[in-house]
């Protein structure tokens, strides 16, 4: 017959290390199967947000899921599509937003990601999701009313600071996309030509 003894069993809290989608299968699989313990969270950053918020997500068989995370305190220098460790992951209740959130207390980059690869002719859905982001757009710069504009398929955008060739097809040009609230429009704020 075997025994244990009492001081032989060692309950101890293990850090659980996940991914998003695996997260959310097992909640989907049991609600009742959500960690009780703080856990660590691998991800890649949807919106790299504002202030103490981001987003991070995760591609599933049917579309994108993600999840809002508040820090506590604010980060600088994420950017979109960089691979992410969240430490010490708790679910919370936002009120506001009526949603549950994570609460987390450290985040580590594990990958930077960048730039996006943008092909200017042919976005579906415009710009916007990729405000704040690194990116690369291939096209013909042109000068237009004392201004540098990339043009690809039919679609320009304003170039800041560029100081590359004109008139070149297929010029590649990097840097961060910002949005100009004055005029309400979305411009290239350029770092280097590339090519």
């Amino acid at each position: 017959m075997l025994t244990a003894r009492f001081d032989d069993i060692i309950a101890r809290a293990e850090p659980v290390t996940t991914g998003l989608l695996r997260l959310v299968e097992d909640l989907r699989i049991s609600p009742s199967s959500a960690p009780c313990q703080p856990f660590t969270l691998d991800g890649y950053l949807r919106y790299p947000g504002g202030g103490r918020t981001l987003y991070i997500s995760e591609m599933a068989e049917g579309g994108e899921i993600s999840i809002r995370c508040r820090l506590p305190s604010a980060r600088v220098g994420l950017e979109k599509g960089d691979l992410v460790r969240l430490f010490n992951c708790s679910f919370s209740w936002d009120s506001e937003g009526m949603r549950f959130e994570l609460a987390v207390e450290d985040l580590l980059v594990l990958e930077k990601y960048g730039p996006w690869r943008l092909n200017l002719g042919s976005m579906p859905q415009g710009l916007l999701d990729y405000l704040d982001c690194r990116v690369e757009i291939s096209g013909t710069v042109h000068e237009i009313q004392g201004s540098a504009f990339i043009i690809d398929g039919g679609v320009s955008l304003e170039l800041m600071n560029y100081t590359g060739p004109l008139g070149r097809s297929d010029t590649e040009v990097y840097g961060t996309l910002l949005f100009n609230e004055e005029r309400n429009t979305v411009y290239l704020r350029t770092e280097a030509e590339l090519t």
